[in-house]
C-alpha cells in the first residue's frame, strides 16, 4: 500500500512538471512571434565573390580576327569571360570587368604602393591605376563601324561604283549601243556580283560584338552563367615592343620561359634580351649570353621547384651561386646566395661595401631566369564587379540599340523597299532592342498613330534579359529621316505605383531613294499566268530590261517586245510560257542601268505526275514530274496521299524533303507492313498519272 501511494506521487509530480513545460514553451513561442512583429527585419547580404565564378581564356588574335575582325584584333586582347552565378535566389548584375596588373613584375610600382586611399568627398571616386577596365561593346563597334568604311573591299567597291556611276551618267553622249549596253551591265550586274563575291564580313563582326561583348548592368540569372567577352586596349599596359610580340604569339606572355627553347620566337628573344643581358650585367663583370640562359634552365627549374631527395639539386644549387641554410628564427630551411664569409658566419664586405657573391655568373644568371620567369601574364588578374539583385522587375528597362531586321526581297533597313513597300513581307517588320533588364517589358512608340504602325507586340518567346525582339505592321510608307522614338515599360512594383519606364532611344529611318523600285506584281490569272502587271518606279529610263527570276534555276530576260511600259510606275509583262518552268519566279527591272529589288513570288502551274515511290524503313522517295515546293508563292498545290491496293480510305504524307524536285516523305508506322500505293494531287485534285505502287527499295 505504501508503495502505491509513493507511485501515485511520483506521478502527479512529474506530470505537473510536463504540464508546466508546455504552456512555458507555448509562452515563449507567443512571445517570440509578438517580438518578431514588433522588430524591425534585418536584411541578410548576398556576397558576390561566395556567388559568382568566373574561368578566364586569352582568345588568340587569329581567331580573334576572324571572329570580330581584323581592327579589334590587332589593338585589343581579346577575353572570353564564363560568368557562372551559383546562387539560388539572387541575380547578378555585372557593373564592370577589369584586369589588375598590380602583382606584374612589370607594373613599375610595388603591389603597396598600388593602393587608393578613398575621397573624402562622398560624391567622388577615384580609380585605381593598377586596373585596367575592358571597354564597353558600343565602344568597341563604333571602331569596328568606323573602321569598316576603310577596308579594301569596301573602298576597291565605292571607287568600282563611283566609275560604274560616272560612266553611266554620259552614256547620252554615246552612239555605240554595245558600249551602253555593257556599261548598264557592269553597274546592274557586274558590281553586285564583286560585292557578293566578296562580301562584307562586318556586319556579322559587329553583330558578334553586340551579342557577346562587355556591356554594363549585364544580367546573369540565377543558378545560370553567361558568356562575356572583354575588350582591352593593349597601348595601355604593353610597349610597342611588347605589343608585337604579344600579337604574335601571346604565350610566351603566360609561359615566358618557352622564349628560350622554341626555335620559332629565337630571332624575337634574342632581340628583346640582348640588351639586358649585355648592359644588364656589365657593371658586375659577368658576361651573360643568350645560349648560357639557355643551358642553365634545366639547373634553374630544379631550384624553382626544390626537392632535396632528387638528384642533381644540389649541384644545381652550387651552378646558380646559392646554397641553403637552417633559418633559426623559423627553423625552416632555405635558399640564400653563396657569399665571403668569416669564422663566425657574417658576411664580409668588398672594398665598396657589398657582398662578396662567389659564384656572380651562376648568380646572375639565376637572377636574370627569375626576372624572365616572374613577367609571366599570369600574374595579371581579370575581375569581374557588380552586385547581386534579388528581383529585377523592380528595376526599370535600359535601352542600348534598336535594329530592325532584314525582309526577304526588300533587304536591309537601309533599303527604301523596306520603308516604302507595303507588300514586302506582308508589311510586317521586325526588329530587335538591345539593353538590360528587359524580360517582361512591353514596347511602345511614339509615333505609331501618326504613322498608323499597329500590331505592335513583343515576341516573348525569342526575348532575353538582354534582347527584346518586337514586331509592327506598316500599313503606310514611313518618309526618310524620320524619327522613330522606343521606349518599355513593365508594370509597377506596387499596387500604388507608376509603371516603370526605360529611357527613349530615338531610331532614325535612313535609306538612299533608288531610281527603280518594285512595289507589286498582279499576274492575270492564278492557274495559268500570260500577263503581269508591275508596279513601282522609274520605268521610263532606258535600256528597260525585265527579268524573270525562279527561286531554283537560271533567270529569264524577256524580249524588249513583250514589255509595254504604260507609265513611269507601271508596266505590263507578256509572260513567255513556254520559257518558264513550274515554280515560283520573280520579277526585276533594270531601267538607266539601275536594278530594282525583286518582287513577291508568283506561281507558273506544275503538271504533276509520278514515275516511281520506293519505301525504305523511315521515308519515301517519290520521283516524278513537276514534284516543285510552292509554299514560297502562294501556299502548297502538289501534295501526296497513301491507300492500299484494295482501295481504302486514303491517308495523307507529309514531306519532309522535296529534294529538288525528288521529294522525300515521311512513312507512316501504318504503311510499313503491306501493299500499298502513293499518289500525287494537285490542289487537291488527284491526277489521272497521279499513281504508282509502293515498292520496297532494295
Amino acid at each position: 500500500m505504501k508503495n502505491m501511494l509513493i507511485s501515485l506521487l511520483l506521478i502527479v509530480c512529474f506530470g505537473s512538471a510536463t504540464l508546466a513545460q508546455d504552456a512555458h514553451d507555448s509562452q515563449t513561442k507567443k512571445l517570440l512571434e509578438q517580438a518578431a512583429k514588433n522588430g524591425r527585419a534585418l536584411k541578410s547580404e548576398i556576397t558576390v565573390n561566395s556567388s559568382v565564378h568566373v574561368q578566364a581564356v586569352l582568345i588568340p588574335r587569329v581567331d580573334a580576327k576572324r571572329v570580330f575582325g581584323k581592327e579589334i584584333s590587332e589593338n585589343y586582347a581579346v577575353i572570353q569571360l564564363t560568368v557562372g552565378n551559383k546562387s539560388p535566389t539572387a541575380a547578378f548584375i555585372v557593373h564592370g570587368v577589369f584586369i589588375d596588373y598590380r602583382d606584374w613584375p612589370l607594373s613599375g610600382a610595388a603591389p603597396s604602393a598600388m593602393m587608393v586611399e578613398g575621397s573624402t568627398d562622398k560624391y567622388q571616386a577615384p580609380s585605381v591605376s593598377s586596373q585596367v577596365a575592358s571597354e564597353e561593346y558600343r565602344v568597341v563597334r563604333g571602331q569596328l563601324l568606323d573602321a569598316q568604311t576603310d577596308t579594301n573591299r569596301n573602298r576597291f567597291l565605292r571607287w568600282l561604283t563611283f566609275a560604274g556611276n560616272l560612266a553611266g551618267a554620259f552614256t547620252f553622249s554615246l552612239s555605240e549601243e554595245g558600249i551602253i549596253k555593257g556599261i548598264a551591265a557592269a553597274t546592274g550586274v557586274g558590281i553586285p556580283g564583286v560585292a557578293t563575291a566578296w562580301p562584307d564580313r562586318t556586319v556579322e563582326q559587329l553583330n558578334r560584338v553586340s551579342d557577346l561583348g562587355f556591356r554594363t548592368n549585364k544580367l546573369v540569372p540565377k543558378e545560370s552563367a553567361e558568356v562575356i567577352v572583354c575588350f582591352f586596349p593593349i597601348d595601355r599596359f604593353l610597349t610597342p615592343g611588347f605589343r608585337k610580340l604579344f600579337l604574335k604569339s601571346p604565350a610566351l606572355f603566360f609561359a615566358p620561359l618557352q622564349m628560350l627553347v622554341d626555335p620559332a620566337v629565337e630571332s624575337d628573344a634574342r632581340a628583346i634580351l640582348g640588351d639586358l643581358l649585355q648592359e644588364g650585367n656589365a657593371a658586375q663583370g659577368v658576361t651573360l649570353t643568350f645560349d648560357r640562359l639557355k643551358n642553365g634552365l634545366q639547373c634553374y627549374m630544379k631550384v624553382r621547384h626544390p626537392d632535396p631527395d632528387r638528384l642533381g639539386y644540389d649541384v644545381c644549387l652550387a651552378e646558380m651561386g646559392l646554397e641553403t641554410y637552417r633559418d633559426t628564427r623559423t627553423n625552416q630551411e632555405k635558399v640564400r646566395v653563396i657569399v665571403v664569409r668569416d669564422g663566425r658566419g657574417d658576411v664580409v664586405l668588398g672594398t665598396d661595401r657589398k657582398p662578396q657573391v662567389i659564384n656572380k655568373l651562376g648568380f646572375y644568371q639565376f637572377l636574370a631566369l627569375d626576372f624572365i620567369g616572374n613577367v609571366s601574364l599570369n600574374r595579371v588578374t581579370v575581375t569581374v564587379d557588380g552586385v547581386m539583385a534579388v528581383d529585377v522587375n523592380t528595376i526599370p528597362a535600359r535601352v542600348d540599340e534598336v535594329v530592325i531586321n532584314p525582309v526577304a526581297d526588300c533587304g536591309d533597313a537601309g533599303n527604301e523597299c523596306l520603308w516604302t513597300n507595303m507588300t514586302a513581307g506582308g508589311g510586317i517588320r521586325t526588329g530587335v532592342i538591345r539593353g538590360a533588364y528587359l524580360k517582361g517589358a512591353e514596347v511602345k512608340l511614339a509615333e505609331a498613330d501618326a504613322l498608323t504602325i499597329t500590331d505592335l507586340q513583343t515576341i516573348d518567346g525569342e526575348s532575353t534579359d538582354d534582347e527584346l525582339r518586337f514586331s509592327f505592321k506598316l500599313n503606310a510608307p514611313v518618309r526618310n529621316q524620320t524619327k522613330l522614338h522606343f521606349t518599355l515599360t513593365k508594370p509597377a512594383d506596387r499596387a500604388d505605383g507608376k509603371p516603370l519606364e526605360s529611357n527613349t532611344w530615338e531610331h532614325v529611318v535612313t535609306y538612299s531613294p533608288s531610281a527603280t523600285a518594285v512595289s507589286s506584281v498582279t499576274a492575270d490569272s492564278v492557274s495559268a499566268p500570260t500577263k503581269l502587271n508591275v508596279k513601282g518606279k522609274g520605268f521610263k529610263a532606258t535600256p528597260l530590261i525585265v527579268s524573270l527570276i525562279p527561286q531554283a534555276g537560271d533567270a529569264v530576260t524577256v524580249e524588249a517586245t513583250a514589255v509595254t511600259a504604260l507609265t513611269d510606275t507601271a508596266l505590263d509583262v507578256a509572260v513567255p510560257v513556254a520559257e518558264l518552268h513550274p515554280g515560283c519566279w520573280q520579277v526585276q527591272v533594270k531601267a538607266g542601268g539601275f536594278a530594282s529589288n525583286q518582287s513577291e513570288m508568283f506561281a507558273v502551274p506544275p503538271d504533276p505526275s509520278l514515275d516511281s515511290a520506293e519505301r525504305t524503313e523511315k521515308f519515301i522517295f517519290v520521283k516524278g514530274k513537276d514534284l516543285i515546293d510552292f509554299g514560297a508563292c502562294g501556299g502548297q498545290r502538289v501534295s501526296f496521299k497513301a491507300m492500299k491496293t484494295d482501295n481504302t480510305s486514303p491517308i495523307d504524307l507529309d514531306v519532309r524533303d522535296w529534294n529538288n524536285g525528288e521529294p522525300v516523305l515521311k512513312l507512316p508506322d501504318k504503311m510499313r507492313e503491306g501493299e500499298w500505293k502513293v499518289q500525287v494531287f494537285l490542289k487537291g485534285v488527284k491526277d489521272k498519272k497521279g499513281e504508282k505502287p509502293l515498292t520496297i527499295r532494295p
